[in-house]
């Protein structure tokens, strides 16, 4: 009697499992896209918040996921600077922070501004979110049934769809147009960016060295800390990158001709 019951039990987790297996494998094969349109970022504004001591300045935006799914997102670069002389206020303070956020859910989030003597209307600002699809609570399910099943013959397996690619995607936002920002403080234009990416491209892969030639030069290289305006410049020129690739309308959005004094554009 013992024997007939385990085997039933048996059969009804196999049955579970065959039936999962066939629903996520059908769910993993769908094509995985680049989902541009997921994340919607708002143009930051500025806020005051008062305590007993001071009052602290805000940008305050906002990011909303009116994409199908649930997401995991975090802003992977944030910058706000002075219009005239380019004054760095604001760097990223959540870069190590990542957020879920649920479809059809929004949430708003701040960064601490050092204006001192500077009027915000002096302020410019710019961020990036970078955004991935979360895995579905059905598939993380059956991935842990899986798991269990096998454990109980003391086998180590892993699903087959465990690889699958979800969706991802990246947001801009400014309160100028975002090309204006990149172009204001750094001098980053898509034309620019797109004759170093063809060069880097059609460079000769660089001549292979032995370990004792490597270990030589070394010797005579000056190992030297970059600066932080040299870091600021690096993490602006990978975001830029991002935002050329992402990018759809390179030569109105990329190179605007305004000059960086003039009034920001109505959004």
């Amino acid at each position: 009697m013992i024997n007939v019951v385990r085997t039933k039990y048996r059969l009804v987790l196999v049955s579970a499992v065959a039936i999962g297996f066939v629903f996520v494998w059908a769910a993993s094969h769908r094509r995985a896209t680049y989902g541009e349109d997921w994340l919607l970022v708002s143009t930051p504004s500025f806020g005051s918040r008062t305590n007993t001591r001071a009052s602290t300045v805000k940008a305050n935006f906002r990011v909303s996921n009116v994409g199908p799914r649930s997401v995991d997102f975090r802003v992977s670069w944030f910058e706000c600077r002075t219009k005239r002389d380019r004054t760095v206020l604001a760097t990223n303070q959540l870069i190590l922070v990542r957020i879920p956020l649920r479809s059809g859910q929004s949430t708003n989030l701040t960064m601490d501004v050092s204006l001192g003597a500077v009027p915000v209307e002096e302020c410019l600002c710019c961020y990036q979110v970078l955004w991935f699809q979360r895995e579905s609570p059905v598939r993380d399910n059956v991935n842990r049934l899986w798991r269990w099943w096998f454990n109980l013959f003391e086998v180590v397996s892993e699903p087959p769809w465990a690889r699958e690619r979800l969706t991802y995607g990246t947001a801009f936002a400014a309160n100028v147009e975002v090309a204006d920002y990149f172009r204001w403080m750094y001098g980053f234009t898509r034309t620019q960016w797109l004759e170093d990416l063809a060069r880097q491209q059609s460079a000769p892969a660089r001549a292979k060295t032995s370990d004792g030639e490597v270990r030589a030069k070394a010797k005579d290289i000056t190992i030297r800390q970059p600066t932080a305006d040299e870091m600021l410049e690096f993490d602006a020129s990978d975001a830029f990158a991002y935002f050329c690739q992402r990018s759809t309308n390179s030569k109105r959005d990329a190179e605007p001709t305004a000059p960086p004094n003039a009034a920001p554009p109505h959004r």
